[in-house]
């Protein structure tokens, strides 16, 4: 298991842009589970109007068993339900209920339009690359509005390609971890007093 503080990693993004990659390999080096929210055990994925309750629904498992799953990565958060679905007001979302803040950090990746239309093997075209810069400006909204709601939350450009995506990530959450066991000690002293 990892060794470390706790941790919970979401990693979101527009479709292509190498969450699921990235996600599974933070997992493996910091030696995390792995969980990938929004698809079927098959593999494929649910529509955003089912999405939207099944994330929840796995949430709220999740936070029953935060003792037992103090680490964990997240392909795809709560985060990719608000960006996808514009109906959902993420301030009415019990955030701190699912994602405590003394252990989770909101990571978004982001990457050239074009690049991540190609990566899934679509065709290149105006209206696809308008409403794909338009998911990531959401995506990009919903990071600064949880930055803004007091959790760790960091943009993280894919466009060095997967090295460099993996090595910024990681060490974004080396750093992370350094500031939650900051914050421990710091709860710690300020109890002692």
């Amino acid at each position: 298991m990892s060794v470390g503080p706790s941790m919970w990693i979401c990693i979101d993004g527009i479709d292509g842009v190498g969450k699921t990659t990235t996600a599974k390999f933070v997992a493996a080096i910091l030696d995390i589970p792995y969980i990938v929210a929004g698809r079927k055990p098959d593999g494929s994925v649910w529509s955003n109007e089912i999405r939207a309750v099944n994330d929840e629904l796995v949430m709220g498992v999740f936070i029953q068993m935060k003792d037992f799953l103090p680490s964990v990565v997240f392909d795809r958060s709560m985060v990719s339900v608000c960006a996808y679905n514009r109906d959902k007001d993420p301030r009415r979302f019990n955030w701190e209920l699912y994602y405590p803040k003394d252990r989770t950090v909101f990571i978004t990746l982001v990457d050239d339009i074009e690049r991540t239309i190609r990566s899934e093997g679509l065709e290149v075209y105006r209206p696809l690359m308008a409403q794909r810069i338009n998911e990531q400006q959401r995506f990009l909204a919903m990071s600064r509005w949880l930055g803004g709601c007091g959790y760790r939350t960091k943009v993280i450009t894919a466009t060095g390609g997967p090295q460099h995506t993996y090595r910024a990530v990681i060490e974004y959450i080396r750093a992370a971890q350094i500031d939650f066991l900051a914050d421990c000690q710091r709860e710690g002293l300020e109890e002692d007093e």
